[in-house]
């Protein structure tokens, strides 16, 4: 074959070559997703179950984390893998919180420190999962400067998402609580945020199950929006909607100024 022909040969054959080994590569990767799934699916149908409100007896949340300890948590930074992890590690650690089985205990909060740490290092620009992180933090090793590191980048990474700042009051409010008062201008900004722009009702719901040890700082964020008409007029929707929360049994709602 001549130099010329050579050439021609090459210049035909190596698009197509190109295009086979790209095509390979694509089936490959295809395969690896699929197989994934497979894996993946029936941990996250059983996580959003959950997530949505239905009941798994105890040992069955264990025997699912143990799974997902086992099948999910491979090194990969599949979201969806590591949300569903870090859902049912949690989950089963709450299951057994109060379990004499201290064993047990040690190894939940291992497995679901670990499934967080994963979540948090693929994703550290997620505030709920910082916030998650921190819980698994809280219940192994109780006030520590991790702990509040982890607090305060779920802070940075999710300031204004009403969700997360719902759960995150509920827990932070508990750190207070516990003489944890690092966190407490933090925890001011969020409750400010959640009565002034939140559902009606979240915020209630909140402001109605605050302990004495916050329910200043929501006194001070609900006094200040006496403020202008729309201010005013949110004010008095929230102070019935407090009442409502708080029930026939509860102490008063605050009295609008």
């Amino acid at each position: 074959m001549t130099r010329e022909g050579l050439k021609e040969f090459v210049s035909i054959l190596l698009p197509r070559l190109l295009v086979a080994v790209m095509g390979l590569a694509f089936i490959g990767w295809s395969a690896i997703a699929i197989l994934r799934d497979l894996r993946v699916d029936p941990y996250a149908r059983a996580a959003a179950r959950i997530e949505g409100g239905e009941r798994f007896a105890d040992a069955t949340l264990v025997r699912l984390a143990q799974g997902a300890d086992k099948d999910l948590l491979d090194g990969s930074c599949d979201n969806r893998t590591l949300r569903t992890a870090v859902t049912l590690d949690l989950v089963a650690l709450d299951a057994v919180i109060t379990s004499n089985d201290l064993s047990l205990l040690d190894q939940r909060r291992a497995a679901a420190a670990r499934a967080t740490v994963a979540a948090v290092r693929c994703n550290p620009m997620d505030g709920n999962l910082w916030l998650r992180a921190a819980m698994v933090e809280a219940s192994a090793n109780g006030r520590s400067e991790r702990l509040i590191g982890m607090v305060r980048a779920s802070y940075w990474t999710a300031p204004n998402e009403a969700w997360v700042i719902k759960n995150r009051l509920a827990f932070v409010g508990r750190l207070i609580g516990a003489g944890i008062d690092e966190l407490r201008p933090d925890f001011a900004i969020d409750v400010r945020k959640l009565l002034t722009r939140g559902h009606i009702d979240d915020a209630a719901a909140a402001y109605a199950a605050a302990s004495p040890a916050v329910l200043p700082l929501y006194d001070a964020a609900l006094g200040a929006m006496n403020v202008g008409q729309v201010g005013g007029q949110r004010r008095s929707r929230l102070v019935e909607a407090i009442e409502a929360a708080r029930g026939p049994a509860g102490a008063p709602a605050p009295k609008p100024f």
